[in-house]
């Protein structure tokens, strides 16, 4: 449906219950004019799958912005994760 309105980058929530980078290479050729943004199971051990392919744009995940980082203001540790996860793995 999201085709049908002109949408060519779609979010996939929760990726990793939806069968995680495995299922995005399957449907690649299927949808050959869409491109994701995995989120829901994206870590910073497996960014690097999801980045490999080429339906992949963008990932999304917490653990750059963990829950008691906020709560403490722990604004160094966010900007660290920020900038390791646009690292190589």
């Amino acid at each position: 449906m999201a085709r049908e309105y002109g949408y060519q980058e779609l979010k996939l929530f929760p990726a990793a219950l939806a069968g995680g980078a495995k299922f995005l290479s399957s449907i690649s050729s299927i949808f050959q004019d869409i491109s994701f943004c995995p989120t829901g199971g994206v870590t910073a051990e497996n960014k690097a799958d999801y980045f490999a392919l080429s339906n992949v744009f963008a990932v999304g995940g917490t653990w750059v912005a963990q829950k008691d980082w906020v709560v403490s203001e722990n604004w160094q540790a966010i900007t660290d994760a920020c900038i390791a996860a646009n690292q190589p793995a």
